[in-house]
Formats: C-alpha cells, structure tokens, sequence
C-alpha cells in the first residue's frame, strides 16, 4: 500500500506540532509565574530590575516564564511608594502577591514617580519636565 504525500505531510506536522507542545510544557514546568492583585490599575512589575509589565485596569496581572528561585519582586504604583519584596518562586508554581499601599509624603519624591510613569507610557517630554520639578523641589538646580 501506498501512502499519499498529502498524508505524509500531515503527519509530519502532527509529529512536529506534538513535539513543540511537549517542550512548551517542558518549559512551563520549569518556570514560575507571579500574580499580583489588588494593585492601582496601570502598576509596573518588575522581578530582579527586569520589567515584565503593568497590572490591568483591576490592578491585576500574571507574569510567566520567571525563573526558579529566590526574587525581588517589585510594584510600582502612581502615587505610593515601590512595594519591594523577596519571593521564593517554585518551578510550575504561581506565586501570589498583593502590594501595600504607601503614600508618599515628600513632593519630590511624587513628582518623580510621577516622572516614572510618564516616561513609562512614552511621554519624555512630559517626563523631563516632572524630574525638573522633582529636582526643584530637592532644592537642586
């Protein structure tokens, strides 16, 4: 009997399409992922200075692909001081965490976070005008 090349065709992609599901698991399992929730909405998450993002407009988010091991996780939120903590993520794990939220009581201090997000969101020329104000307000030039 003879197979057709259409079917032999199928079949290898169904064969590779399988393997590459096998290694993204292989992956997944050897990752963490982080949830963080019940932050401001806009929120920028960072684990080890690397940014992996910003929390929704519920002020949630989940992160994969973090690696095993003992972390900084940071979240940075308008208008409240970084809420840094040491995580211990676990392979194939979720680690859960929920920011405080600090006000921030100095001026400058706000009007540099302020600053921050603009830079973050792609506004320069607004964000050098708040960290002029920032610097202003230290007393600086």
């Amino acid at each position: 009997m003879r197979s057709s090349p259409v079917l032999t065709i199928v079949l290898m992609a169904t064969i590779v399409l399988l393997d590459g599901l096998a290694v993204s698991a292989r992956t997944r399992s050897r990752t963490a992922s982080l949830r963080v929730a019940g932050s401001i909405a806009g929120s920028i998450v960072l684990v080890d200075d690397v940014r992996l993002g910003r929390t929704d407009s519920k002020g949630s988010g989940s992160f994969a692909n973090i690696p095993p091991g003992r972390r900084t996780a940071l979240v940075r939120q308008p208008g409240f001081a970084d809420d840094r903590r040491i995580v211990s993520f676990a392979a194939g794990a979720v680690a859960t965490i929920k920011p405080k939220r600090l006000a921030i009581s100095d001026n400058a201090e706000r009007l540099q976070r302020a600053a921050l997000f603009l830079a973050a969101d792609g506004k320069h020329e607004q964000a050098a005008a708040e960290f002029r104000r920032a610097i202003e307000a230290r007393g600086g030039p």
